[in-house]
């Protein structure tokens, strides 16, 4: 993900219904399967008072909540780098605390157990999205008034009871939204747990939720015990495969062990009041101060806690889904499928802004889904949504390649020089290395019959019907922030192809040398450009199982270059809004490179070539060199590889196509490439990229 976040849904990067509960009978019988195999539980505490205490040794200790054993986790006041400490003050808070959460385990309620809670936290900056997310549940009285909502600053608290909530507490200082693992981001995530300490010392039952999750019905705390009895912890799965799911015939939308489910995520969580997971609750506290100011998220921590401790966990229901599946694969299931769903967490992005748009249009898709009467003939598939989700028709090469041999066969077969199939064109095929002059018969040939195609309209009406696009399918700029630029014209689209190529070398995907960002910024600021949507998909060309650490990998060299666009946008009176690098499906893709202000390819691409090419205005798609006849797109970037015919032969291609072209040494200055490299490969340019973003 990218470079800001705001705070309190943090540990993102980094990732058949449940029957309504009404009147009597039902919720005694939740009551009893709530509290099977808890039968040594005494009732909630409500005598225990939590004491701050020095004791001789020098040590200090929050009684009962955190004793001698783990009282490195104790201080007289203030906190440390990791955030997991608790200081006097705040010991004697959760005394305040525990008593909100006694408070509210008292209220009647027909769809919650006896003795369970749900509990949150906020700040004025996420309060909207806190309840935009609760939107279809604050007006069920039995989950309100079980709910508890812990304010971080003093106009949450006012929101919250001027809200008509019940059970609205004060943390003993104001922290307002913080940056990803910056300024009390610790302090913040750190709050989760201590609060479920403070609950689960009074022997309650919570279920804690972060503020980016969109309910689509109260969670059914006794269902979930009821799938899993004998767990002391359940938590949200970080993963899971909902494409795999849904492919199955009546699959069981609660848990199919075939189908991938993985990875813990703090999201939601009900933690049970067992000795248990009170100390793995201890444990991961301790862990977090031990980890200081590493990268490692709190989630992590907890996981490692609850292990450590030997707590019995189980995954929730897959109904509990995330979005990591939509942002790393443009695959959003939540838009076809999510009719019996309980929630939807914003995962796999990072800020507010991000966050809250992604759940606009899960709550958009979702309510004409659960709209639908239940016999009704037209299926969520055929849908705008999933349709425009819907992968494009591709043999061997992808879209791209094959849009080349079929969709432009024609204007191809009359082309002067035409590359037939050179390049390594499957049996059968033609035309699949088009797109760059190196098989061509000369540089002229290419430049003509691209200017030819773009100027007449073929291309652009080929690809139109090719990829079934449609007006539907266009990128949405609503971001449901007014701040945020939503005009189309002004916003402009950044794609990295970045799966099997360019981590592996092929002569025809190198990577842009990092002056080429450089020079995309440059011209976004120049045709005022005044928010960058980020576009990266790693299914293509991968194996499934290696996909989560490509998707690591392509971010971490995907920021370095968004770092280096950013750098030339951004001035002192120049404000520019990057978006949250995300996967979008194929056609918005191609709708966004052709429609979208302007847009720029970071990797030579058969697939956005034609959108480029496509556009009203040529000249506001910018792409890196793809090279001359006979000569590469890689071997361009190699010093060892061209000479001063060559270069001029590239001006003339850069000048002569209609779209902005980048040409390196040859107008644009890149840094030499180590003495003896032949090939443009990771290990020569990832080097010379780190550098560059590194550059003040």
């Amino acid at each position: 993900s990218s470079s800001s976040s705001s705070s309190l849904d943090v540990e993102e990067i980094e990732k058949g219904s449940a029957e309504d509960v009404s009147e009597g009978s039902k919720d005694s019988e939740k009551n009893v399967i709530a509290r099977s195999g808890e039968d040594s539980r005494s009732s909630p505490n409500e005598e225990g008072e939590i004491v701050f205490k020095s004791l001789e040794n020098g040590k200090k200790i929050c009684s009962p909540l955190i004793d001698e054993e783990f009282s490195d986790l104790v201080v007289e006041e203030g906190n440390d780098e990791s955030g997991a400490l608790t200081s006097k003050a705040e010991c004697e808070w959760f005394n305040q605390l525990t008593k909100v959460g006694l408070e509210a385990s008292k209220m009647p309620s027909t769809c919650v157990p006896d003795d369970y809670i749900f509990a949150t936290l906020t700040n004025d900056h996420m309060w909207d999205m806190s309840m935009f997310g609760l939107q279809h549940i604050k007006d069920e009285n039995c989950f309100t008034d079980r709910l508890v909502i812990l304010c971080l600053d003093d106009v949450t608290f006012s929101k919250c009871e001027a809200a008509g909530f019940k059970h609205c507490v004060k943390y003993i200082k104001s922290m307002a939204s913080s940056n990803y693992m910056q300024d009390d981001y610790r302090q913040i995530v750190w709050l989760k747990p201590k609060m479920a300490l403070a609950f689960l010392n009074a022997k309650l039952t919570v279920f804690t939720l972060d503020s980016d999750i969109l309910f689509f019905q109260v969670p059914d705390l006794a269902k979930i015990k009821e799938l899993h009895p004998e767990a002391e912890l359940h938590y949200q799965w970080e993963y899971v495969d909902y494409e795999a799911l849904y492919e199955m015939e009546n699959p069981n939308e609660d848990f199919e062990e075939s189908v991938r489910h993985e990875g813990y995520n703090s999201g939601q969580v009900l933690w049970m009041p067992t000795a248990n997971v009170i100390k793995g609750t201890l444990r991961a506290l301790l862990r977090g101060k031990e980890g200081g100011s590493g990268d490692k998220l709190e989630q992590a921590h907890t996981q490692d806690g609850m292990s450590d401790a030997g707590v019995n966990t189980a995954g929730l229901s897959f109904r509990y889904a995330a979005n990591w599946q939509c942002s790393t694969r443009g695959v959003c299931s939540v838009y076809t499928k999510s009719q019996n769903w309980i929630s939807y967490h914003a995962t796999w992005l990072q800020g507010l802004e991000s966050k809250r748009a992604i759940l606009t249009k899960v709550e958009e898709a979702w309510s004409k889904l659960s709209s639908k009467p239940a016999n009704a003939e037209d299926d969520a598939n055929d849908s705008p949504l999933a349709q425009c989700a819907k992968s494009l028709k591709a043999e061997h090469t992808g879209f791209g390649n094959t849009f080349l041999g079929d969709g432009m066969k024609t204007e191809l077969d009359a082309a002067r020089g035409n590359p037939g199939r050179e390049g390594g064109c499957p049996t059968g095929r033609l035309y699949c290395s088009a797109w760059e002059p190196l098989h061509w018969g000369s540089d002229e040939d290419y430049t003509s019959f691209w200017n030819t195609v773009s100027s007449n309209g073929a291309l652009k009406e080929h690809l139109i019907v090719a990829a079934e696009l449609d007006e539907q399918c266009a990128f949405d700029p609503k971001t449901g922030i007014e701040s945020i630029e939503q005009d189309v014209q002004k916003i402009a689209a950044v794609h990295f192809r970045c799966s099997d190529v360019p981590i592996h070398y092929t002569q025809n995907y190198p990577v842009a040398p990092p002056e080429y960002s450089s020079f995309v910024g440059k011209k976004f600021r120049e045709w005022g450009m005044k928010r960058v949507v980020p576009i990266l998909c790693v299914e293509h060309g991968l194996e499934e199982s290696i996909r989560d650490d490509r998707q690591k990998q392509c971010e971490e060299l995907f920021n370095l270059q968004l770092n280096i666009i950013k750098r030339e946008m951004i001035t002192n009176d120049e404000n520019v809004h990057f978006d949250d690098i995300t996967c979008l499906s194929e056609k918005t893709t191609l709708m966004a490179i052709r429609d979208l202000g302007a847009s720029a390819i970071l990797v030579p691409s058969s697939f956005t070539f034609p959108a480029g090419l496509a556009r009203e205005d040529g000249s506001k798609f910018i792409m890196p060199h793809f090279g001359v006849q006979g000569v590469s797109p890689a071997d361009v970037l190699l010093q060892s590889k061209i000479n001063d015919e060559i270069i001029l032969r590239m001006q003339s291609v850069a000048d002569a196509m209609p779209v902005t072209v980048f040409c390196p040494r040859c107008g644009n200055d890149i840094a030499d490439t180590p003495e003896g490299a032949t090939q443009w490969n990771i290990d020569v340019w990832k080097p010379l990229l780190e550098k560059y973003a590194s550059k003040n």
